[in-house]
């Protein structure tokens, strides 16, 4: 915004405001499409912060919508109201078993489907779609309990996929065709929320650092003495439950840093391992908070 501040400000809030967009419309969709507007929304933050463009307490307004901002648990409410769709789904084809009977049918999508019949077995398709549902929303349930997701989005692959294929059979296919179709996979899903999330977090505790140096002139050497005036607490890291890590540099900046999707930190490292597989954030050794380079600021 090329220091306009109250621009900046106004648009600002504005972005928070969509990010309360579709809280409480729980489908996948509605979720994941707020969860992208509040990643793009953060990920602005850091042009203002370091172009030293707010007033404390217009970075207090921020830091407290930021703070009141709901991604982890919304996602298993969103976890919730699938089972009961699907619930809702199976009762439905027990009542009409074939809800396309008005469609006319070729011989050859006729004979499908007669195959299709016989082979279907709709108490072990249901079963198997309400098992991936509860062993998710088990895991889900640790997550939230002990703030470590970092190995839980190739997790929700594996659940769906070992059930789908238990007992190892060619006819799985055939016997819970339905659960093979409305089975989300949720990885990557779950990849794009869990960035956001660290980068909110992320993003309240760089407010914080700001707020500390407009009033004592520097950054704090630990984030601690954050605590009362500027944070209630160290936002904990996503990947591992543990605090988010911080060093004070040399020159006065600081590095911010989650240990990333393989929880191991590397000492705000944000290299990626293999440049030629992987160009996301959340690819590199750690996830650090984004310093701008001063050739990129408006005069």
């Amino acid at each position: 915004h090329a220091r306009r501040r109250d621009e900046a400000t106004t648009n600002m809030l504005t972005l928070l405001d969509m990010c309360e967009h579709l809280r409480e419309e729980w489908s996948l969709v509605n979720q994941m499409i707020r969860v992208a507007i509040t990643g793009l929304s953060l990920e602005t933050f850091h042009y203002g912060l370091d172009t030293q463009t707010w007033s404390e307490p217009e970075l207090a307004t921020f830091q407290a919508r930021l703070e009141s901002l709901s991604l982890l648990t919304n996602l298993y409410q969103t976890l919730l109201y699938e089972r009961a769709l699907n619930v809702q789904m199976f009762s439905n084809l027990r009542q009409n078993i074939n809800p396309n009977t008005n469609v006319i049918h070729s011989p050859v999508s006729i004979l499908k489907d007669k195959v299709w019949t016989l082979l279907w077995d709709m108490d072990d398709d249901e079963h198997t779609l309400l098992r991936i549902s509860q062993d998710r929303l088990d895991l889900y349930r640790q997550g939230l309990a002990s703030s470590n997701w970092a190995g839980v989005p190739a997790q929700f692959r594996a659940i769906s996929d070992a059930a789908l294929q238990d007992p190892p059979s060619w006819r799985n296919g055939y016997k819970r065709w339905m659960s093979s179709i409305m089975i989300n996979h949720l990885e990557k899903a779950f990849q794009t929320l869990l960035k956001a999330e660290t980068t909110r977090l992320q993003t309240i505790t760089a407010i914080a650092l700001e707020r500390h140096r407009l009033k004592h002139g520097h950054h704090p050497d630990t984030l601690e003495k954050l605590i009362p005036a500027y944070l209630s607490q160290i936002p904990h890291d996503p990947m591992d439950g543990r605090p988010l890590r911080y060093r004070l540099e040399k020159d006065g900046n600081f590095t911010l840093w989650s240990v990333g999707f393989d929880g191991k930190d590397n000492g705000g490292d944000p290299t990626l391992p293999d440049p030629k597989k992987q160009n996301a954030p959340q690819d590199a050794r750690d996830m650090v908070w984004p310093r701008v380079d001063p050739i990129d600021l408006p005069p």
